[in-house]
C-alpha cells in the first residue's frame, strides 16, 4: 500500500502543472518508508538465522543415555528428566543434570557464566545457593572439557537454564515447536515494544516529510505567505501518504504484515507536533535569509 502510495505521488508530481518539488520529495519519503521497513526485517530475519545457527550449534543433537541397563543413543529432543545421560570429555551438555558419578570433570560455562576458563565439578553434595553455582549440576549448551560422568537429567528444553535465557531475550517458540525445543527465528517481531518503535519511525517519516514539502516549496518566502494549503495536490498527497500509515497501523491484516502496532492520540500529537516543529525552524531560516538580503542591499537591518 505503501508502494502505491508513493507511486500515486510520483504520478500526481508528474502531471501537476507546474510541479512541486515537495510532491516529489513526499513520494521519495514514502519510498524510503518502503525501503526501511524491508531492510529491517531482511536485516532481524538474517539476524534470527544467524541466532539459530549459533543455538544449534551449541545445542547436540544426539546423547548417550542409560536406559534399562543398557547405553542407548538418543536424540537430544527425547530426553526427559530422570534419564541418565553418559558424558564424556568433548561432548555437549544435552539438558540440565546433576552429577550422580564424576571423574576429574571440568566444563566450559561461558554460553551461561561468561566465565573463561573451565570450572570443576563433582558428584558431592553441595549446600543451597544459586543453581548455577551449583558444582554438583552441569547445563545445556555447556560442553564437557575433561573427565567422565553420569548424570540424572532434572531439566529439559525451555526448562533449562540456557532455555530460560533464551526465551527471556523475547524471541519466541516457532510453530509447531516441541517442549524440549529451543525457541527461536521471528526475532522480535512479536514484541509489542519493537512493534511499537517500528510503526513511530514509519508514521515519524510519512509526517515530517510531508511538513518537509511543505516546507521546500519556497527558497526563501514565509510558506504562511506563498500560501501554506495553495497546493491541493501535494496535501492530497500527504493526506493519502498518512492516511495509508495509519491503515497499517490499525487494521490488523496489514499489521501482521508490516509487523506494527496501533498509534494512540498522545503518540499522533506528538508527531505531528515535531513536524510543525521542522516547519518552523525551516521558517525561521528563510526569515533570516530574508533579512541577511536586505541587510546585503543596503536596506535596514
Amino acid at each position: 500500500m505503501l508502494l502505491l502510495a508513493s507511486a500515486g505521488t510520483f504520478v500526481i508530481y508528474a502531471t501537476g502543472r507546474p510541479r512541486d518539488t515537495g510532491t516529489l520529495q513526499l513520494a521519495v519519503a514514502i519510498l524510503c518508508v518502503v525501503v526501511l521497513n524491508a531492510s529491517i526485517g531482511f536485516a532481524q530475519e538474517y539476524s534470527a538465522e544467524r541466532t539459530s545457527e549459533s543455538l544449534q550449534a551449541m545445542v547436540p543433537h544426539r546423547c548417550r543415555v542409560l536406559r534399562g541397563g543398557e547405553v542407548t543413543d538418543l536424540p537430544a529432543a527425547d530426553l526427559v528428566p530422570g534419564d541418565v545421560v553418559l558424558l564424556e570429555a568433548g561432548d555437549a551438555v544435552p539438558a540440565d543434570c546433576r552429577l550422580v558419578e564424576a571423574h576429574d570433570v571440568t566444563v566450559n560455562n561461558a554460553a551461561l557464566t561468561g566465565e573463561s576458563a573451565p570450572v570443576g565439578r563433582s558428584a558431592q553434595a553441595v549446600d543451597a545457593g544459586p543453581l548455577l553455582r551449583a558444582r554438583n549440576c552441569v547445563f545445556m549448551g555447556t560442553d564437557v572439557i575433561s573427565g567422565s560422568a553420569r548424570a540424572v537429567t532434572f531439566a529439559t528444553g525451555t526448562a533449562t537454564e540456557f532455555g530460560r535465557i533464551f526465551t527471556a531475550s523475547g524471541l519466541p517458540r516457532p510453530a509447531g515447536q516441541g517442549a524440549t525445543g529451543i525457541p527461536y527465528a521471528q526475532f522480535t517481531a512479536d514484541d509489542p515494544v519493537y512493534r511499537k518503535a517500528i510503526t513511530l519511525v514509519q508514521a515519524g517519516i510519512v509526517v515530517s516529510q510531508f511538513f518537509n514539502a511543505l516546507a521546500v516549496r519556497t527558497e526563501r518566502e514565509s510558506i504562511v505567505r506563498a500560501g501554506l494549503f495553495s497546493n491541493p495536490w501535494l496535501l492530497a498527497a500527504g493526506g493519502f501518504g498518512i492516511l495509508l500509515m495509519a491503515a497499517i497501523s490499525y487494521l490488523p491484516p496489514l499489521q501482521a504484515v508490516f509487523h506494527t502496532a496501533p498509534l494512540n492520540a498522545t503518540d499522533w500529537a506528538v508527531l505531528a507536533a515535531l513536524g510543525a516543529l521542522l516547519l518552523a525552524a525551516d521558517e525561521a531560516r528563510k526569515a533570516w535569509l530574508r533579512r541577511r538580503t536586505v541587510t546585503a542591499q543596503g536596506g535596514p537591518s
